[in-house]
């Protein structure tokens, strides 16, 4: 079985039966990689932190957080350039108010001018993802 196959494998576990990554084996590396095969065995590799060629579930845990929190970050920065309708990088105050997330949250969602830190008269991704952090932790300790 290539790396890569070993990699959705084990990708398959974790979405489908996650309980079953508790008895879980290393899954060790193949020695050769096809060229298709490329991007699994690179994430592989990155996942691997120790180097011994082999996953453990820490490692593998740890490596599809990683790989959560980059779709997440992605999924953020195209909704954030969706709403950058004159494509300059920044919300303004109009596109600002425009977002979702503005319209729909009520008297928790910080203003325009607290959101855009540096004062600059633009929410820039970064700006934008601080304060979807500040929303989401009074969010996260509501629930059970």
């Amino acid at each position: 079985m290539s790396r890569a196959a070993r990699a959705c494998l084990l990708l398959s576990l974790l979405v489908l039966a996650p309980s079953a990554l508790a008895t879980a084996t290393p899954v060790a590396a193949p020695a050769a990689v096809a060229e298709s095969d490329k991007p699994a065995a690179d994430a592989f590799d990155r996942m691997d932190t120790n180097g011994d060629g082999q996953l453990s579930r820490d490692e593998f845990r740890a490596g599809m957080q990683a790989i959560r929190r980059a779709q997440a970050t992605e999924t953020l920065r195209r909704r954030f350039q969706a709403a950058d309708k004159d494509a300059d990088g920044g919300l303004d105050s109009a596109e600002f108010a425009a977002l979702p997330i503005a319209r729909g949250s009520g008297p928790n969602v910080p203003g325009f001018a607290t959101a855009d830190t540096d004062g600059n008269g633009r929410v820039e991704f970064r700006e934008y993802l601080v304060m979807l952090g500040k929303l989401a932790r009074p969010a996260a300790k509501q629930q059970p």
